[in-house]
């Protein structure tokens, strides 16, 4: 059986009835709303993609590696898709899974299932294959639109664009050309999987509208034919439509990623190479990035954070090190389509006792903070409740539930549709809404919502040898985010417990899996008779255990290759361990994607050689890793400076005075007492390449500023490859003091000697001129600028290598 619905589908499709009365109630409100006014044809996400495509047909709409897509290349390909799916059976009303890789046929193929009238559900291929057939079961589509090595056996037909018979390659008879489809702004655009308690993910249906709303003039970001932006969300989020509609739906450019996910380096990359100028962040990714390469988030205009609740910490630090980049918090569920409210952050907001605000409504958005059906008064708290153009239309087949979640309200006498978000809040008296916690146990896991009630039910269902489980989160410090931890009850089975993270490896997403499953034989209660949480975790270990061949070898001896070494090292760092064996996976000592990506940051500083998160999770060992390395150097692949003296074999013992700084740095890193600062004023002309060409010439002459001062296994020195520290450009200032303020603001930041991190260098231009302080006056390039350079401890003699 196929569903099918559309606006009007809605309303006849019996697994959608209790979907069907929000729509009515969402359409009553139109004028209350502010943004669903009288609808016309034509109101599509892919007709106002169409449309830029016939004003502009040449602008570049997708960069892929180093090709360009134009607009009309990109339309003209979505039509050519569209004509072959209408007749392989795709029609208005039908949800169609795209199981894709990001790539331009990706794109070019959810542009095509919406011109015939149909949504769609970007799936991930990398999910387990017991839970894509049980998403394609829900959406009953005709077929599932598949690349090249996609799963089979789904209980659809899968249909390949490149070789569907029907002129892909130049062969075949290409099919008639279908009619128009009509599309208005309440149609079905997409469907989004999230975390249920049920057991089972929830199918979020969106409209159009909802997306549209984001992108309108009076909008929270900038979103223009300018921008550019990476499409490096997860497929299957609400946020890789923020990113894929920022840059179609105005004009813009995205530019796709190979990787798993957005890493320091690529994007680093994409802004020298591309122009990438606005960003998406996870919160825990911003942090990553904020603590392992702060200079990568150089260069953009825009960056907009969310997903999870804000760190102070890492926020404050961003601003310090670029004012002029609007920093953009945004928060909402899926029910709401991307983002609910968002608030540009400032310095003052670090120092707020509750921490950084959700912020306001974005354009087309009501929020009402309500309690017992009642709006509350400004900072009194209550449930975040939201209403307007970006609700969904409900839960597919879950018409108990949309009834629950989809409420109609009592508003100042007009009844309006609201969606109970489950989060509490306050609103001041300027409409701004903070955050003050959650309903339920509803968790955020690395952006993603996880419902604890449905691994429950999962490991339960999936391992006949449990009885009763509990999943509590519990904070990771190494990973700087959540993980669950499963607390299992035997049932009455005899024989050792069975290998319950390779059997859920089998069937949930990375996201949901615990991180450590210990085995109770009871639940602890509180006083009043509740599962005690806490007393649960206080009885697991705050990290990983230690693996059990020890702290430097394991079943094949000691590790003697240093690159080798160095990459445990880093591995170790990360997941909190005094070390690891070389031969076992990443993944399998309980590393995320987020600590691979900390690790493949901090072995590229220490070897100045560029590591692709692709990389480690192909070679997933600190053994094969390393090899990778090695024939990467050797073959002219990916590694950078290859002709720096490569790190010594052994350590060479430090100096009392060396030692004095490097225990300093470790007892007291905020001492600031063994920096130097050293400025230099340049009057003319400047050619910031020769600047930077000479910045990388000091650090390759001096083998100390390459050298990595570590204390363990006894105080030495190694000297490393690490390459010279970017020429960092701040905003102009209008005096020199200012200047130089701005450059001791930017290195107050730590510098960390035990990864060779030892000195920085920043430009500042000035924009006073001699006698004329406080004025600009000539062209910009005679303008003043201060030269920072920031070395650490002072060494005080050349190293050798050993």
């Amino acid at each position: 059986m196929t569903t099918s619905y559309g606006p009007d589908d809605v309303l006849s499709n019996p697994s959608l009835r209790g979907v069907a009365k929000g729509v009515d109630v969402l359409q009553s409100n139109a004028v209350w709303t502010a943004g669903v006014a009288g609808e016309s044809p034509g109101e599509g996400l892919h007709d106002v993609f169409a449309a830029q495509a016939c004003a502009r047909p040449r602008r570049t709409a997708l960069i892929a590696r180093n090709a360009r897509v134009s607009y009309g290349e990109l339309d003209a390909r979505a039509e050519e898709l569209a004509d072959r799916l209408a007749a392989a059976g795709v029609g208005r009303g039908h949800v169609v899974p795209i199981l894709m890789h990001r790539s331009v046929d990706l794109v070019a193929t959810l542009l095509a299932v919406l011109k015939l009238g149909a949504a769609y559900a970007l799936l991930d291929p990398d999910w387990p294959p017991t839970r894509l057939d049980a998403v394609v079961e829900q959406l009953r589509p005709p077929l599932v639109v598949g690349g090249s090595g996609a799963a089979e056996g789904l209980s659809a037909p899968l249909w390949t664009p490149a070789d569907d018979g029907t002129g892909g390659d130049g062969e075949g008879e290409r099919p008639a050309r279908r009619p128009v489809v009509a599309v208005r702004g309440r149609d079905a655009c997409c469907v989004f999987f999230t975390s249920g308690t049920t057991g089972r993910p929830k199918g979020v249906i969106t409209p159009h509208r909802a997306t549209a709303r984001l992108f309108r003039p009076d909008t929270f970001a900038r979103f223009d034919r300018d921008t550019v932006v990476p499409l490096a969300a997860a497929l299957p989020w609400d946020a890789f439509s923020l990113e894929l509609w920022a840059a179609l739906y105005n004009g813009g450019t995205g530019v796709l990623i190979d990787e798993p996910f957005l890493t320091a380096e690529v994007l680093r990359a994409m802004v020298t190479d591309h122009g990438v100028n606005t960003v998406w962040l996870t919160s825990s990714l911003f942090n990553l990035m904020v603590d392992e390469d702060l200079t990568a988030l150089s260069g953009l205009s825009q960056v907009i954070i969310g997903g999870e609740r804000l760190s102070v910490r890492h926020v404050g630090r961003f601003l310090d090190r670029f004012p002029g980049t609007a920093l953009i918090n945004g928060y909402g569920p899926v029910e709401s389509t991307v983002f609910t409210t968002t608030h540009r952050i400032t310095a003052a907001d670090c120092a707020r006792p509750d921490g950084i605000p959700l912020g306001r409504p974005v354009p087309g958005t009501s929020v009402f903070i309500l309690r017992d059906g009642s709006p509350r008064a400004a900072g009194e708290p209550g449930e975040i409740c939201v209403a307007g153009d970006g609700l969904a239309h409900g839960y597919l087949d879950e018409p108990a539930l949309t009834a629950e979640k989809f409420i109609s309200v009592d508003i100042d006498g007009d009844q309006v549709r609201l969606y109970r978000t489950g989060d509490l809040g306050t609103r001041d008296e300027n409409g701004t809404v903070e955050f003050r916690g959650r309903i339920d146990r509803q968790v955020k896991i690395r952006g993603n919502r996880v419902e604890p009630a449905e691994v429950e039910r999962q490991i339960e269902r999936l391992v006949p040898y449990v009885a009763d489980c509990r999943v509590v989160p519990r904070w990771n410090e190494p990973a700087g985010a959540f993980e669950l931890v499963a607390f299992c009850v035997p049932g009455p089975v005899e024989g050792a417990p069975p290998d319950v993270p390779a059997i859920l490896a089998r069937h949930l997403p990375a996201y949901q899996r615990p991180a450590h499953i210990a085995f109770v034989d009871s639940f602890p209660l509180t006083d009043r008779g509740k599962l005690d949480d806490r007393a649960l975790l206080a009885s697991v270990p705050g990290t990983p255990a230690e693996d059990h061949h020890g702290p430097a070898e394991d079943h094949h001896g000691p590790v003697g290759d240093p690159l080798v070494r160095l990459v445990a090292e880093a591995f170790a760092k990360v997941l909190g361990r005094a070390a690891v064996p070389a031969r076992t996976p990443f993944f399998d000592l309980g590393g995320s994607s987020l600590q691979a990506a900390r690790a493949c940051t901090r072995i590229r500083r220490r070897t100045g050689q560029p590591v692709p998160l692709s990389s480690l999770y192909e070679y997933a060992s600190a053994e094969r890793l390393g090899s990778w390395l090695r024939s990467a150097r050797g073959t002219g692949g990916p590694a950078q400076g290859t002709d720096a003296v490569p790190p010594p074999s052994g350590g060479v013992p430090l100096t009392a005075m060396e030692l004095v700084f490097l225990t300093r740095h470790l007892t007291a890193p905020q001492d600031r007492s063994g920096y130097c600062l050293m400025v230099w004023h340049l009057d003319g002309p400047l050619d910031q390449d020769r600047l930077e060409d000479a910045v990388a010439a000091v650090h390759e002459r001096h083998q100390v500023l390459r050298t990595a001062f570590r204390a363990d296994p006894r105080p030495h020195a190694e000297v490393t490859d690490i390459c010279a520290p970017p020429l960092e450009v701040l905003d102009a200032r209008p005096t020199t003091d200012e200047a130089v303020a701005a450059l001791r603001r930017l290195f107050d930041e730590p510098l960390e000697p035990q990864d060779a991190d030892l000195w920085r260098a920043a430009l500042v231009p000035v924009t006073e001129t001699r006698g004329q302080a406080g004025r600009a006056a000539g062209p910009p390039h005679r303008f003043r600028r201060p030269v920072g350079v920031r070395p650490g401890a002072r060494p005080v003699r050349r190293l050798r290598r050993a």
